[in-house]
């Protein structure tokens, strides 16, 4: 089987943390031999990482290779899947990438499936760009992919381009050990992601600066900085605010011992998540979730696991609040997450199913 996302942790992200997950389940679990063409690297070489044959290249993201949908960049992905010859190829995030991967899985009779990791990448505008992503997606379902799409709502944008996905499932991780919350004095208010735009950690700085009065209340950030003016602008904001701590990148096995341990709640502010891995880590633990935008099939009222805002950042203020004063609520939202994150979103309820998909698509002469 043959994997195309980068490789985690020597390229982070979700969906890259998703492959890894789901590539120690099923080399564990069914002794499968697992590759990787883990793309993002400054140089191409061939290695083995952690038991697993890795080609890692690196990608021109000049204009002119964009216009040409990465052409040079997927010669080399054809060359290796047709040495490897794999059984199935599986890529992590539907990408500009997918169209010509899928064309040459076609050509040599290779199973190819794409997961569905964002609601960008299905949602098909009327504009020059979405008509392009149209086009190419319909290339993909034409060349025979199959789809794994994240939520309901993923399935709903792929229906009304009259495609069915073969599976839907929610991200998931290991289980958890402690999954139990008490209700702190001080409360530690976590929030996780890249200084990307579209993460907009700029809002929760605005909430820490709403709550500066509030001596036991702290703001935690977590996550890497990126490069450019909005980075740097947010890293002065951040030295600026007394009650708020920045702890960098860190790993995700640190992370989830702070969620564990000390986190009173999750807050994002993303204007769109896929499915935010942050939250099922966040769940696990029995931390409940104050969430502006994002509420992936509308879980956090249906299972009482969270509080949504409805993209108000007033509403994220009150909410918020409310939650800091009523231990009550909070012990409901704590237990509720705990207990449903560990039927929904755990390796041992999840990696069968996923696993008798993708065994049911493996090319039939194998």
């Amino acid at each position: 089987m043959l994997f195309v996302i980068g490789f985690y942790p020597e390229i982070t992200g979700g969906a890259e943390y998703q492959a890894r997950i789901i590539a120690e389940c099923l080399r564990r679990n069914y002794n499968d031999e697992i590759l990787f063409i883990s793309y993002g690297h400054e140089k191409d070489e061939s290695c083995h990482i952690d038991g697993f044959r890795v080609y890692k290249l690196s990608v021109n993201t000049g204009l002119f290779e964009k216009m040409m949908l990465y052409r040079e960049f997927c010669r080399k992905v054809k060359s290796i899947i047709e040495n490897e010859n794999p059984d199935i190829v599986y890529q992590r995030i539907l990408n500009t990438f997918s169209y010509r991967i899928s064309s040459t899985c076609k050509k040599n009779n290779i199973p190819f499936i794409v997961h569905v990791s964002d609601i960008y990448s299905i949602k098909f505008r009327m504009t020059p760009i979405g008509l392009l992503k149209k086009i190419l997606f319909k290339r993909i379902i034409y060349n025979h992919a199959g789809i794994i799409a994240q939520t309901a709502e993923q399935v709903r944008l792929l229906n009304r381009v009259n495609v069915s996905p073969g599976l839907q499932q929610y991200n998931f991780h290991p289980a958890a050990g402690k999954n139990t919350k008490r209700f702190p004095d001080h409360k530690k208010i976590y929030w996780i992601g890249s200084f990307r735009k579209v993460k907009r950690v700029e809002l929760f700085l605005d909430l820490a600066q709403y709550f500066s009065s509030e001596r036991d209340i702290e703001f935690i950030i977590i996550g890497r900085t990126e490069p450019g003016r909005y980075g740097k602008e947010m890293q002065k904001r951040i030295t600026k605010l007394a009650n708020v701590t920045y702890k960098g990148q860190c790993a995700n096995t640190q992370i989830n011992e702070w969620l564990e341990t000390e986190a009173f709640c999750l807050v994002n502010t993303s204007s769109s998540e896929g499915f935010s891995n942050t939250f099922i880590q966040a769940w696990l633990r029995g931390v409940p979730v104050v969430s502006l935008c994002a509420d992936p099939d509308q879980m956090l009222n249906k299972y009482k696991i969270g509080l949504p805002c409805g993209a108000s950042m007033s509403k994220l203020k009150s909410k918020l609040k409310v939650l800091i004063s009523d231990r009550d609520l909070y012990h409901e939202l704590s237990r509720n997450a705990a207990k449903i994150s560990a039927n929904l979103f755990t390796e041992e309820y999840n990696i069968p199913t996923l696993e008798q998909f993708l065994r049911s698509n493996l090319r039939r002469s194998s």
